[in-house]
């Protein structure tokens, strides 16, 4: 039995979306006006975020692996 949830029903059109990483962990990708953000449910890891027209505030290093159980 399986108690993975699906969140794609708290999805809002342009705006918030649940998906997965290649290793099935859940994450938000939030886009508004402002900003972009990816977060991960996992223990709440901010991966991503970047103010529209500027650089990454916050970024998922390279040698960083987001895989289970990290």
């Amino acid at each position: 039995m399986s108690t993975k949830q699906d969140f794609r029903p708290f999805n809002i059109a342009n705006s918030v979306s649940f998906t997965e990483n290649e290793h099935g962990l859940s994450k938000i990708i939030i886009t508004n006006e402002l900003a972009d953000a990816e977060i991960y449910l996992h223990g709440g890891h901010l991966t991503h975020f970047q103010p529209k027209d500027d650089e990454a505030l916050v970024f998922d290093a390279k040698e960083s692996y987001v895989t289970p159980p990290k």
